[in-house]
């Protein structure tokens, strides 16, 4: 953000320009009158929607990876970058961090940046993608994450999430078990009697 004080340059005001465009072009598209679209037309819609949502989602995240490697949050105060963001756009911590996870990652895997900024994949691909990505499998997923990728692009969701499972319990056998029993140990069931005797 720009203080007071800070010289407009060139770039800043073509940043602000590039922003005020989209503004008007994504207001455009949501008043746009859809009565009068065939059904083939508003499925092309449906779809160039969707690819929209990966270009935006993946330009803010090329914009917060930078942001976050020259630390710009710590003029505020605030401890974390992901605190920052939670405190500023009023999010979950969950989400601000899931969200500079990915900026952070997609720069370093720019084949997924660029699927990601195509429409190619969905941020739930993201998840599941780099899901697969821990301390035990990152050498394996530098090597093999392009295989991940082509059936993210390629297969169903259930197909590719099954897929990643696979990956990640032949990556790191011991590491699946261990999830598992935290999923098992993680099961709860609470019984309570009423007051007319029904158990809940």
């Amino acid at each position: 953000m720009r203080t007071v004080d800070e010289p407009i340059t060139d770039d800043a005001a073509d940043a602000a320009a590039l922003l005020d465009r989209a503004r008007e072009a994504l207001a455009a598209l949501g008043q746009m009158d859809l009565d009068g679209l065939g059904d083939g037309d508003l499925t092309e819609l449906v779809m160039g929607a969707q690819a929209l949502r990966g270009a935006l989602e993946a330009a803010e995240a090329r914009v917060l990876a930078e942001w976050d490697r020259r630390r710009t949050w710590r003029a505020s105060g605030a401890k974390t970058a992901a605190a920052w963001l939670a405190w500023r756009q009023r999010l979950p911590i969950a989400e601000a961090r899931r969200r500079l996870r990915h900026a952070r990652l997609t720069r370093q895997y720019p084949k997924v940046h660029e699927a990601w900024a195509t429409g190619a994949l969905d941020r739930t691909h993201l998840v599941t993608l780099f899901g697969c990505r821990t301390a035990r499998t990152q050498a394996a997923f530098d090597d093999e994450h392009e295989d991940l990728l082509d059936s993210a692009k390629a297969r169903g969701f259930v197909d590719f999430k099954r897929h990643c499972d696979t990956w990640g319990f032949f990556r790191d056998p011991d590491g699946a078990e261990d999830r598992a029993r935290d999923d098992h140990d993680a099961r709860e069931l609470h019984l309570n009697q009423s007051f007319g005797g029904l158990w809940f």
